[in-house]
């Protein structure tokens, strides 16, 4: 009896329940590390608090910070002609070396100076592209 009853706490625990959420086909898209992700970047102009005063160009490797997690250093691509100009805010790709999900917030940081903000978008239409 006390063996049955453990097993009903174990799989009852947030942790189980935690990754069966993970697997839902229904939920947001999950990428990998490595994987091309489809974003939209806004980029600060230049102010006291941060932001920059020239465009971004392939591959732009900002450290960003998802969801008050550790920063990490991902690349940023755009098929925008003349880079991803300040105070702008526009579709990218990033590869990560961390998985993320679809609706994920982040902000981008150079040498701790907070330069904008952003949203894993999901979708194909970014997603398809690269280096």
């Amino acid at each position: 009896m006390n063996r049955i009853l453990a097993l009903i706490v174990i799989a009852s625990t947030p942790f189980i329940a935690a990754g069966a959420l993970a697997q839902d086909a229904a939920g947001p898209a999950q990428y990998s590390p490595g994987q091309p992700i489809p974003a939209e970047l806004a980029l600060m102009e230049r102010s006291p608090e941060g932001g920059r005063s020239t465009p971004i160009f392939d591959p732009y490797r900002p450290s960003i910070v998802f969801d008050d997690a550790e920063p990490v250093t991902c690349e940023f691509f755009t098929d925008i002609n003349g880079g991803h100009r300040p105070g702008t805010t526009n579709p990218m790709r990033l590869v990560c070396p961390v998985a993320v999900r679809e609706g994920q917030s982040f902000t981008a940081f150079e040498r701790n100076r907070k330069v904008g903000t952003g949203v894993v978008t999901g979708g194909a239409a970014a997603a398809g592209g690269g280096r």
